[in-house]
């Protein structure tokens, strides 16, 4: 196990924590709670790469790790009325796909890793999250309701922004999927 794992593990382990603040409407630790999480994503990748301690566990963990918290967070939007029930469906539904194609590689001996349009979709969703959830912050404080108004409408733009670049880059993961599935055949 080195650093970069354990990121990853303590990552995961913060989902929890952070579903309990934002539960209970601290918003502001949720959302400190939710950054540390984004934080410990790009230094765990850098890390493992620039330390040449990329491993198998990490390739797994980690990008299973970003989606629970994101299909976390994007849950307890929807149960506040603050995000499209149907947004949280497709995210889940392209989550169990790619989960169930990375369970079924791995069991080839194949590893699915992230690629550079899957992690540009998840830093997308990674913002408009924070967004909506520094509306739901920014709303109890207090402040002219207009600001809150176009707050809110940027960050539903931004979460329609990320579902359909999350969309893309899962074209892109079914692609490498049948590759990948094409290649271990022949092994």
């Amino acid at each position: 196990m080195n650093i970069a794992n354990i990121l990853t593990l303590i990552r995961l382990l913060l989902v929890p924590v952070f579903a309990v603040f934002f539960l209970n409407g601290q918003y502001l630790v949720a959302i400190i709670i939710f950054v540390i999480c984004g934080i410990t994503d790009f230094v765990d990748g850098f890390i493992a790469r620039k330390y040449d301690m990329v491993t198998e566990f990490g390739k797994l963990m980690d990008p299973l790790a970003d989606k629970i918290l994101q299909i976390t967070a994007l849950a307890l939007l929807t149960f506040m009325l603050q995000v499209n029930i149907i947004i949280v469906i497709v995210f889940g539904i392209k989550e169990a796909a790619m989960l169930i194609g990375s369970t079924f590689l791995y069991k080839r001996k194949v590893v699915v890793f992230s690629n550079w349009y899957g992690k540009l979709a998840t830093v997308i969703l990674f913002v408009a999250i924070f967004g909506k959830m520094f509306v739901e912050w920014y709303a109890k404080q207090n402040v002219d309701q207009q600001y809150v108004s176009t707050f809110s409408t940027v960050a539903d733009i931004a979460i329609w922004v990320a579902l359909v670049a999350t969309l893309l880059a899962f074209v892109g993961y079914i692609c490498q999927f049948l590759v990948m599935l094409k290649s271990s055949k022949k092994v």
